[in-house]
């Protein structure tokens, strides 16, 4: 291909599904990207760009500025009808692809950076590239054999996939193998790559957006986390002892972390709202706002949580889990749609819904289910997770909902149950997501206005029909445990002025937990025997 008479090379590894472009660091090559793609083409169509100046392309064009490098890739994706495509860039290939996913957002899907972060150009720039320039003269002009070639990069990246990547891009001229790059344009490409600053086109991105930081490369922990903190849709992910090219030096974590962020976003594209649709605001609940009902959808703003939680619920539906809403994408105002679930909300209005034995038994095999259909699902890890309501342990036994409550199920049309709002779900414990669930539905609150006699069987009715052999031995000293950590989030931040915890605390909510977890702690060991003698 050619751009602006600038000869571009790329490599079309084929695969049929999702697009994925795959832009290389400085002084790499389209092919470095083969082990990656060996794998990502059972799921992907795969291309990998030469950038000007490097591998097969263009050896010495006029111009190398970011402008054009980001006008290259858009070329690539137009010709080869890529769009909307994954943009996955490795160091300044991560600076292209950082800017193609804020100038074109059309195009643009998804975008991966592995160890590269916003420049802010300014004093350094010419240090650093005269630090590269300076390694790049180091190289030898040429080798003897291949052999050579592979032995001097292993002393430099390490050997193996690294050394055998870095080998694989050089020049068999005559008998000599070559360098595919000039060491003086490699500086000006560093140069004009660094010297723009580009934190406000992170902040502008609006796709998705997956960072990869080596924990040995050259993107600082605090600054990995502000990319975070700063675009709502990004997710961090760090390889410990990895270096700069991660895709190279830990080939297996690299592919769980590029995994696990498709799975994220392999159902958002697009937009899915009708510009003419009524926006109708839905009500209930604490901790939302915002959220609104477009026709079939339930629109929501997106958090850092979101990559995950979509994984989550995608996990969910092919495994054949009903009970929870689908992920249609996001609306062209950034925001999250699912599947609105028709039906009754059983809080506050209806809990009469689940007074009968064969209602609590139902919500209780649906919680089964859910917690039996989770258990395959291996990539919390790989995701951030939202911190309302989350185990504080940091134990990961399972993937919790962490709001299995009545606010949050529906008694759906067809008379079967789904829970909603999945956003709250994170690591934690089973018994840390089972003693919400039977605080709530029993329930074992102070003012349930059940009896003794009662509440034992119903706590025996929801043991029953979860498997009470499955049932954590220390689910109600847990819950006693949670009853506290509500109480205390709900003081701490709303005493901060957190929304919406200052309307909790202002409400009496931290004073409702702490009557609760006293409630539970009196009544602990009769409650223990129900579970037991179920």
């Amino acid at each position: 291909m050619t751009r602006a008479g600038v000869r571009l090379a790329s490599h079309d590894f084929g695969g049929d599904g999702l697009s994925v472009l795959l832009l290389h660091g400085l002084a790499g090559h389209a092919d470095e990207w083969a082990q990656t793609a060996s794998w990502l083409t059972a799921r992907c169509r795969v291309v990998a760009l030469d950038a000007r100046g490097h591998g097969r392309s263009e050896r010495f064009p006029g111009d190398v500025s970011r402008d054009a490098q980001v006008s290259d890739a858009a070329f690539v994706v137009e010709q080869l009808s890529l769009q909307p495509v994954v943009v996955v860039g490795q160091s300044i290939g991560g600076l292209t692809a950082l800017s193609l996913a804020a100038r074109r957002p059309e195009l643009v899907r998804g975008v991966v950076l592995v160890d590269a972060s916003p420049p802010s150009g300014g004093e350094g720039v010419e240090e650093a590239v005269n630090a590269a320039a300076g390694a790049l003269r180091e190289w030898p002009a040429s080798f003897d054999s291949r052999s050579e070639a592979e032995a001097f990069f292993a002393e430099r990246f390490g050997a193996g996939l690294a050394a055998e990547a870095w080998a694989s891009g050089l020049d068999l001229v005559g008998n000599r193998w070559q360098p595919r790059f000039d060491v003086e344009v490699m500086a000006q490409t560093l140069r004009e790559a660094i010297a723009v600053p580009s934190w406000e086109e992170w902040d502008s991105i609006t796709c998705p957006a997956l960072v990869v930081r080596a924990g040995n490369g050259m993107v600082e922990p605090e600054t990995a986390k502000e990319m975070t903190e700063r675009l709502p849709m990004a997710q961090l992910v760090e390889i410990d002892d990895a270096g700069h090219d991660l895709h190279l030096d830990r080939p297996d974590e690299w592919r769980g972390a590029l995994t696990c962020f498709l799975d994220s976003i392999d159902g958002l594209h697009g937009s899915t709202l009708d510009g003419a649709a009524e926006e109708e605001p839905l009500d209930g609940g604490n901790t939302h706002a915002e959220v609104v009902r477009v026709g079939d959808t339930v629109r929501r703003p997106v958090g850092r949580w979101t990559p995950g939680a979509h994984a989550l619920l995608r996990h969910l539906e092919t495994r054949g889990f009903d009970g929870a809403p689908r992920v249609v994408g996001l609306d062209s105002q950034g925001r999250e749609s699912l599947t609105f679930v028709p039906g009754t909300v059983v809080w506050p209005d209806h809990f009469d819904l689940v007074a009968s034995d064969s209602a609590l038994a139902g919500v209780a095999t649906l919680i089964r289910t859910y917690h039996r259909t989770v258990g395959d699902f291996l990539a919390p890890n790989h995701f951030e997770w939202s911190d309302r309501g989350r185990d504080p342990s940091g134990r990961r036994e399972i993937l919790c909902h962490n709001d299995l409550a009545p606010w949050n199920l529906i008694l759906r049309s067809d008379d079967g149950w789904a829970f909603i709002d999945w956003d709250t779900a994170a690591p934690g414990r089973l018994a840390w997501d089972l003693s919400w669930a039977l605080m709530s539905f029993v329930p074992l609150w102070p003012d349930s206005n059940l009896g003794a006699d009662e509440t034992l069987h119903r706590i025996s009715i929801f043991a029953d029909a979860y498997g009470h052999s499955d049932v954590p031995d220390d689910v109600i000293a847990v819950a006693v445990e949670r009853c506290r950590h509500e109480a205390d989030s709900i003081e701490r931040r709303g005493a901060a002025g957190e929304a919406p915890y200052a309307t909790l605390l202002a409400d009496g909510h931290a004073a409702a937990w702490h009557r609760t977890g006293r409630h539970i702690d009196t009544h602990m060991a009769d409650w223990i025997c129900a579970l037991r003698d179920a």
